[in-house]
């Protein structure tokens, strides 16, 4: 029965999935491309070399004469050949066992993570979590096209095993080259990626096409814009010849018939009725301006935003990258358990001014009384350290104006029982920090009280600024 059980997830297989999927579809694509290499290789040597061999040895055995400084040319160039494609191969093995040690060093560092869960050695754990939050945050800025800044964190981090920068380095070469109107990179990246685009859904290539016809409108060749489309968008073009067509002229009539109808089949991308339609008849041609609006539009600088959004979606599937990256969903959900109906923009900043304040009447207080100099001292390293913890357990994430901003729209914190935290430092009141109420209706922890008694036994409440006896201080009992 344990073996049927449900898989049980937690944080690292839910987050870290892009983690083991970006190596191994790059391995693939470095196989299937090697492999592809060495078949050319081959069939280049069979072709180029071995037909000189052949053609040599059998005119010896017909009797020409055939000399050794014959032979030593295509012999010299079939080791070449030999020697090339046994360094291509050679290159690209040690690539492909860089890729599967890095792929090795993940899943021990991910092991490593889940061992912690129950370790008690703060420090190492600390350790990991720094490397698995700079991972996070360089993949971050790899996703948004920060490619340099991401390099520096990696280096400085030293988290290369853990960090795929490549394909990230090889897609901002295409956004920039879209960016700029430009879709020479893209063609390169969908040859390199073919064989797995097939099974990404989508028009990616398609849309690149019409994009190449629409600019061909756009200088005037229309000729060259309807080939383009004949040739790389419409089915006849991309799978054969349509059934019933000699020579693929089914397509000029659907092109045709698209005046006349909407075409709605998926074999088709977004907008080709408008695009075929704008080679056909022109820019600024029609006399309807509704539809001449329609077809010009096709010209906007807008349609290449489309494009680069969708060449996004498309590095993203071919990928498998979710669509919140581990940085994201870490994020929210830290914010999620931070975040109550009492949380403002302002919130931490109202609790910086009470803290001001606060210190302001101690200090006051303080001055009304004579200390030596080593007792002075002491009491500023321990006021500077308790405002440095405090500090820390007071501010909240979500009452500072960005994380306020992120957090809109998050769910809040779900509790299933009432915590108290002690409103001077902020710790949490249990067994271990006991409450005590003063005269003054505020509650204070154990550990609070302590810090706001006096040097002749009395406790001062920094919220009204009155000094009580210490006998005054009541236990609470919670129930």
């Amino acid at each position: 029965m344990a073996g049927n059980a449900a898989p049980r997830y937690d944080s690292l297989t839910a987050v870290e999935y892009s983690t083991l999927r970006v190596p191994y579809e790059t391995l693939n694509r470095k196989f299937r491309q090697i492999q592809k290499n060495l078949e050319r290789a081959s069939f280049r040597f069979s072709k180029e070399n071995e037909m000189n061999l052949k053609k040599k040895l059998r005119e010896g055995k017909e009797g020409k004469e055939c000399k050794a400084e014959e032979l030593a040319a295509p012999l010299s160039s079939a080791i070449s050949s030999l020697d090339e494609t046994i360094a291509m191969a050679t290159q690209s093995i040690d690539e492909e066992i860089r890729i599967v040690d890095e792929m090795m060093t993940r899943i021990s560092f991910l092991q490593r993570g889940m061992t912690l869960k129950d370790s008690d050695d703060i420090e190492t754990k600390k350790m990991w979590n720094l490397k698995r939050t700079d991972k996070m945050v360089a993949e971050q800025l790899l996703r948004f096209g920060y490619i340099d800044t991401a390099k520096m964190l990696v280096r400085e981090s030293h988290i290369e095993p853990l960090v795929d920068i490549e394909p990230y380095e090889k897609a901002g070469i295409v956004v920039q080259s879209l960016m700029n109107r430009d879709t020479s990179s893209l063609h390169e990246w969908i040859n390199e990626h073919r064989s797995r685009l097939k099974k990404v859904p989508g028009h990616l290539e398609a849309s690149m096409w019409m994009q190449d016809a629409i600019e061909r409108v756009r200088k005037g060749d229309k000729i060259d814009a309807l080939t383009i489309i004949r040739k790389h968008v419409t089915p006849s073009g991309q799978n054969g010849k349509r059934k019933g067509s000699k020579d693929g002229g089914g397509d000029v009539e659907m092109i045709e018939e698209g005046k006349k109808k909407e075409i709605d089949d998926n074999r088709f991308p977004p907008h080709f009725s408008q695009v075929t339609l704008l080679i056909a008849l022109g820019k600024g041609k029609e006399d309807n301006k509704e539809k001449e609006a329609a077809y010009n539009r096709m010209l906007d600088d807008e349609r290449w935003t489309e494009l680069l959004n969708m060449f996004r979606a498309t590095f993203a599937a071919l990928y498998q990258l979710p669509e919140h990256t581990a940085f994201s969903v870490a994020l929210q959900v830290g914010l999620c358990a931070h975040k109550t109906p009492w949380c403002t923009p302002d919130g931490n900043k109202v609790r910086a001014a009470r803290r001001k304040r606060e210190r302001q009447e101690i200090e006051d207080e303080r001055a009304k009384n004579t200390y030596t100099m080593r007792e002075q001292r002491e009491y500023e390293e321990k006021r500077f350290k308790e405002e440095k913890e405090r500090k820390k357990k007071d501010d909240c994430p979500c009452c500072d104006p960005v994380g306020h901003t992120i957090a809109e729209g998050l769910p809040l914190a779900h509790r299933t029982e009432s915590r108290l935290f002690c409103s001077h430092t902020r710790e949490l009141i249990n067994e271990d920090n006991q409450p005590y109420q003063l005269p003054s209706g505020y509650v204070y922890g154990e550990k609070g009280l302590a810090l706001l008694e006096r040097d002749d036994d009395k406790y001062y409440c920094p919220r009204t600024g009155n000094i009580y006896d210490r006998s005054s201080a009541l236990r609470l009992y919670i129930l």
